[in-house]
């Protein structure tokens, strides 16, 4: 099988894989709820949390980990070149953010990000795993520490002088949870931002305070 076609058909498992949302089923069988009709609509961990609780979140956070973290040692095992091992990581991150399964409405990609990022950068991604906790740890807004992480990872990279294909993986990955938490940083500005381990008002479906 040629490389082409072997990365085509690599890329379209990994958008599937990633299309799986643990943080949607974890909603579902713990609290009964559609995730994503309440507080911010993501189907990531944090809205998981204050949705439907801490082992709904603990659940999610490991299954969108684990995605992106086989789906790049898998990729590395088919022998593929390494841009094309980036291509496979983005796929994966596209099929949680933006699953076939759900209407193309999923989550934010840091979980699965940082998952490939281990299987490509794994020194880089664990120096900034640890700044992202401690500054979730500090501000308690885990917002704000993955959009610093996500400014912060193309640029460590590209200052290591790694490969091409993982810098415009860092570029396109850390670009995509940049914006993917916009609406977040404006909240931060205007300082209307939750907190983490605030809870979702149920009956309207939004976080608290607004």
């Amino acid at each position: 099988m040629n490389v082409v076609l072997e990365t085509a058909l690599a890329m379209a498992a990994a958008y599937l894989i990633g299309s799986i949302s643990f943080g949607y089923v974890a909603a579902r069988v713990v609290k009964g709820v559609d995730v994503r009709k309440f507080g911010s609509g993501s189907t990531g961990t944090t809205n998981v949390l204050r949705t439907a609780g801490i082992w709904a979140a603990v659940f999610t956070v490991l299954g969108d980990f684990l995605k992106g973290v086989l789906v790049a040692v898998a990729a590395w095992q088919l022998n593929l070149p390494q841009y094309a091992v980036v291509l496979v990581g983005l796929a994966v991150v596209a099929g949680h953010n933006w699953p076939v399964f759900l209407g193309f409405k999923g989550g934010r990609g840091v979980a699965t990000g940082f998952g490939v990022s281990l299987g490509l950068t794994w020194q880089v991604s664990l120096i900034l795993f640890v700044a992202w906790a401690l500054i979730i740890l500090v501000t308690r807004y885990v917002s704000l520490g993955s959009i610093i992480v996500s400014l912060a990872y193309p640029v460590v990279i590209t200052l290591m002088h790694y490969d091409w294909p993982i810098v415009i993986f860092a570029a396109i990955g850390g670009g995509a949870i940049f914006l993917m938490h916009w609406k977040n940083l404006v909240r931060l500005i205007k300082g209307q931002e939750s907190k983490i381990g605030q809870r979702v008002d149920m009956r309207k479906g939004k976080a608290k305070p607004e």
